[in-house]
């Protein structure tokens, strides 16, 4: 039994070793290729305007009686339901003064995309083009940002399909263009499409707007993690 356990001991040793030596060769790959790595500054700021209740799905249910997305995200280790989702500090300064003079208890949550990291040859290859998905994507969060200031601030139906069916038509675009290059960019693009499509099939609502454009935001953030380090 001594000389069992003996055996086990050295052979538990030689495997301890041969696994910090590979660690420790994974990560010398790793810092050379993160030397060489390119990187483009193209980190953005998304402000959610959220709830400060922990009972999410009554505020959940709260912000969609008061026109919000009703929308939730998780964030450190908790979950909030969000009103909406703005593209400038300025923008969800001014609702959040709005909700409080309505009697709304919200915080500002800001989420940040990270900036983009082309490591290896064939990504560093495809850069631009990537760079324009991430520019395009977020060209189309912008334009339904200012669609749903217009629906909000009383623009007609008519009108306001009509500027939706081009967004619409425009993620259709780029899930097909980039269907194969960046999967995960695809699938969120037909995804948005397929909801704006049913958006329209009826009245066009702000709250449900407001929703895809939390979702677009959720999924730019996400999408930017495919890049980072």
């Amino acid at each position: 039994m001594s000389t069992d356990f003996l055996i086990k001991g050295k052979i538990f040793k030689v495997l301890a070793f041969l696994f910090s030596v590979l660690f420790v060769f994974c990560s010398l790959v790793y810092a050379i290729l993160i030397q060489k790595a390119e990187v483009e500054k193209v980190s953005k700021n998304f402000y959610f305007l959220v709830s400060n209740s922990m009972h999410v799905e009554a505020s959940t249910h709260a912000a969609l009686l008061n026109g919000g997305a009703g929308y939730v995200l998780e964030s450190g280790n908790r979950e909030y339901a969000a009103y909406a989702v703005y593209l400038k500090e300025a923008d969800v300064e001014w609702a959040q003064s709005c909700m409080a003079n309505a009697g709304e208890n919200t915080r500002i949550l800001v989420l940040k995309s990270g900036d983009l990291y082309f490591k290896g040859e064939r990504e560093k290859l495809s850069k631009e083009s990537i760079l324009g998905a991430f520019s395009c994507f977020y060209d189309c969060i912008s334009i339904l940002e200012q669609e749903i200031g217009r629906l909000e601030g009383g623009a007609t139906q008519q009108s306001s399909k009509r500027i939706l069916n081009v967004l619409k038509r425009q993620f259709a675009y780029l899930a097909l263009e980039y269907d194969k290059a960046f999967p995960w960019y695809s699938t969120a693009c037909r995804s948005a499409e397929n909801f704006l499509q049913e958006s329209m099939e009826s009245v066009v609502y702000v709250t449900d707007l407001r929703y895809l454009a939390c979702e677009l935001c959720f999924s730019y953030i996400e999408l930017s993690e495919n890049y980072s380090l």
